[in-house]
């Protein structure tokens, strides 16, 4: 699991110091799976057990977030306000 450590400032000049586990990275393409290549039937199939997979995912991190507190913790930081970036790989 990826975690960055950074320093960051507000538009208003205030700033922070920030420990963060990226879920998202700042990108401007669209990236997935490309299922093309799988039958009409094959690509039904696997879209339903990869949704039962992502919300059984998704109830276990929540449980987690619960568990820690940290249900409202969702943030979103620009790049370019980032300073003193350090990522390390936990």
């Amino acid at each position: 699991m990826k975690v960055m450590n950074f320093t960051y400032t507000k538009a208003n000049g205030t700033s922070s110091k920030r420990v963060f586990m990226p879920l998202i990275s700042p990108n401007t393409m669209y990236e997935g799976l490309d299922i093309s290549e799988l039958s009409d039937e094959d690509q039904a199939t696997f879209c339903v057990e990869a949704e039962a997979l992502k919300q059984e995912y998704l109830a276990k991190l929540n449980a987690l977030q619960n568990q820690y507190d940290v249900v409202h913790s969702y943030r979103r930081f620009d790049p370019t306000k980032m300073s003193d970036v350090s990522v390390e790989n936990i």
